[in-house]
């Protein structure tokens, strides 16, 4: 498949733009997050009918204080309206999700502000902290009633 995808941005003439890694440790995956000004997660229709999620990497991007664009699947569409982190578009719609990247690479200011909302909403709500905190307050409801 990597073939296919490098023999495709070649024909392109896009091969510069993209870095073909293949697999990365998981450790190094926020070096390579943060190499970008944008991250993007196109998913199809029925991905979370399937799975029944949200993809931890767009967890993982807004986390990094990256813009997102990503298709508008439950729960990743929550997840970029509850942060403002990011631009929610049509899943396999691939004009809708080229304007997004567009928009957000013409406007530094944007994906900068973007960026921004989407780590502080992942660190207040998603982040081991927060997380421990609902944990212990799920703890203390539970022994105050028995």
């Amino acid at each position: 498949m990597k073939k296919e995808w490098m023999k495709l941005a070649d024909d392109l003439g896009l091969l510069d733009n993209f870095i073909f890694t293949g697999r990365i440790p998981y450790e190094k995956v926020p070096v390579y997050i943060n190499a970008s000004d944008i991250c993007v997660a196109p998913f199809i229709k029925e991905r979370n009918s399937k799975i029944g999620l949200s993809a931890l990497k767009t967890y993982e991007y807004l986390a990094c204080g990256k813009p997102l664009v990503a298709s508008a699947i439950p729960g990743v569409k929550d997840l970029i309206e509850l942060s403002g982190g990011g631009i929610a578009v049509t899943p396999e719609n691939s004009e809708e999700l080229a304007a997004a990247v567009i928009k957000l690479l013409r406007d530094e200011n944007s994906r900068k502000l973007m960026g921004e909302k989407g780590r502080k909403y992942i660190v207040k709500n998603h982040s081991w902290n927060s997380v421990a905190k609902k944990v212990l307050s799920v703890c203390n409801e539970a022994s105050k009633s028995h």
